[in-house]
């Protein structure tokens, strides 16, 4: 919301992060207990509105507060009293506080606060005039809060200056008139592939503050001043029926959707990108020299292709410490392993198919066949989470699915939160287990995992590398060696890459 001579920063609490929006800070005192959240699920306007649950109440409050600084709690007037419009939605009785900052001292306090606003279960905009900000005061800190037990949504805050209008003054009326919007492209029944211009005319009795174009009711672009249009590059969606609508906001917050028009989105598969080289990372021999290979940042291809844009912050995060891998199998079966699992370091960025063709690189794998492995074990998703037992931990997470704990708490690979959260280290483990398990490095004599007694030179002398390879894919699921779940594990994986089912996302 864009009102005229509003003095607040970030006044729709728009950008931030966690749960504290830019320029604003989560204040309060007293017994009770709480929680904040920045909500896209109710917003008076923009994607953001603040969120506040006061759970339980003894005294205090619990309150949003413009920051205690110079850049976010405004300078001001003394002998001016200011006007505090804010929209809320609360099952509760706010009200509106003010602080101001002593001269002498540099120290922010209460100052006055408004009467407590009734509940609303919709929108409401609420004004209320300060008195005459007093002699020895610089700045002023205004928000909204409670002082019981409930909730309330916050968004779209301003103060402005009455020019010493004086306590209890009555601000003008706030428009309550919504623009008028409608979509110019694409049209009715449009077939799509490729890029795509997504246009919208807007008018307001006042001032369009901006539009937002959306696809299927999620805002893929905000344009603050006309020409209302962006080009949205239609293959990260899916092939088939997806509506397209736009949607005006005022500068006093009221806001209007377009009628949606249907559209068929028909995008071919993309070719399978190239290496720099134009070739492809292939499986090395067993036991070959020179692994973990460096440099293959440089050797991955440079197409930015992404099938998965969820994935975008975790493809573009590397671990800043140390991983958490379980230690509970550190003995001398396990020493070969553990050695090339320290060199895991997940330290790559890029689109999800560089980071698998990266891993491959590193570890002398079958990018193809990494790329398959993933479409089974994951989608592609490195929010997948599998295993589920029901508590934090127990599971399997990332592109991957390496499994931290079992249900009983036991751990099995460890890396968890690492594991769910940067993708690249998700693949790395992987890659580094099968050329682990190729290598041979989970045999001992007289143990029997995981090759059924016998050493990785017995198993490919007899069968071939290719066999060697498909057993340690089936033995990540199942821990065995060509048992049933592995066997059936194999098919599906092999599916897969027969089919190249990761070039139909």
């Amino acid at each position: 919301m864009v009102v005229s001579g509003n003095e607040l920063q970030n006044s729709s609490v728009e950008t931030g992060s966690a749960t504290t929006p830019d320029c604003w800070l989560l204040g309060g005192y007293g017994s009770n207990g709480y929680s904040w959240a920045r909500t896209n699920a109710s917003a008076h306007s923009g994607l953001y509105g603040e969120q506040l649950n006061v759970t339980s109440f003894s005294n205090g409050d619990r309150k949003l507060l413009s920051a205690f600084n110079n850049t976010c709690s405004p300078s001001i007037t003394q002998g001016h009293a200011y006007t505090v419009t804010v929209w809320y939605k609360s099952s509760a009785h706010p009200a509106i506080f003010a602080f101001t900052r002593n001269a002498s001292t540099g120290r922010y306090g209460w100052w006055t606060q408004s009467p407590r606003l009734p509940s609303a279960s919709s929108w409401t905009a609420a004004t209320w005039t300060t008195p005459a900000v007093p002699a020895g005061v610089t700045n002023l800190s205004v928000g909204l809060g409670l002082q019981m037990a409930g909730s309330v949504t916050i968004d779209d805050l301003a103060l402005t200056d009455t020019a010493g209008g004086g306590g209890g003054s009555t601000p003008p009326p706030p428009d309550t008139t919504p623009p008028s919007v409608s979509l110019t492209a694409p049209t009715a029944g449009a077939t799509i592939a490729g890029p795509m211009t997504m246009s919208a005319n807007a008018a307001d009795n006042v001032a369009v503050n901006h539009v937002d174009l959306l696809i299927d009711g999620t805002t893929m672009g905000t344009i603050k001043s006309a020409p209302y249009q962006i080009s949205y590059d239609s293959t990260s969606l899916t092939n088939g029926a997806h509506t397209v609508s736009a949607r005006a906001v005022d500068s006093s917050g009221n806001a209007k959707t377009s009628a949606t028009v249907a559209v068929t989105v028909n995008n071919a598969p993309p070719p399978p990108p190239p290496l720099p080289s134009g070739g492809t990372f292939t499986t090395l021999a067993s036991g070959v020299a020179g692994l973990p290979r460096t440099g293959c940042a440089s050797q991955v291809t440079t197409s930015t292709w992404e099938p998965i844009s969820s994935n975008a912050t975790a493809n573009h995060s590397v671990p800043a410490g140390p991983v958490p891998w379980s230690n509970a199998e550190l003995g001398p079966y396990w020493a070969k392993w553990i050695a090339k699992r320290d060199l895991v370091t997940g330290n790559y960025t890029g689109t999800t198919n560089q980071i698998i063709q990266w891993s491959a690189c590193k570890w002398g794998m079958n990018e193809d066949l990494m790329r398959a492995v993933a479409v089974q074990e994951s989608d592609w998703r490195e929010s997948m989470v599998g295993d589920n037992c029901g508590r934090t931990g127990q599971a399997s997470y990332g592109l991957f699915q390496i499994k931290n704990a079992y249900c009983s708490g036991a751990d099995a690979w460890g890396g968890y939160p690492y594991s769910a959260t940067y993708t690249a280290l998700n693949a790395d483990f992987y890659g580094a287990y099968l050329r682990s398990c190729l290598d041979g490095d989970f045999y001992a004599s007289g143990n029997s995992w995981l090759y059924n007694g016998q050493s990785m030179p017995q198993i490919i002398a007899a069968n071939g590398l290719d066999y060697a390879v498909w057993g340690c894919v089936g033995s990540w699921f199942s821990g065995g060696w060509y048992d049933s779940g592995a066997q059936n594990y194999i098919n599906g994986v092999k599916g897969h890459l027969a089919n190249k089912d990761w070039l139909k996302y």
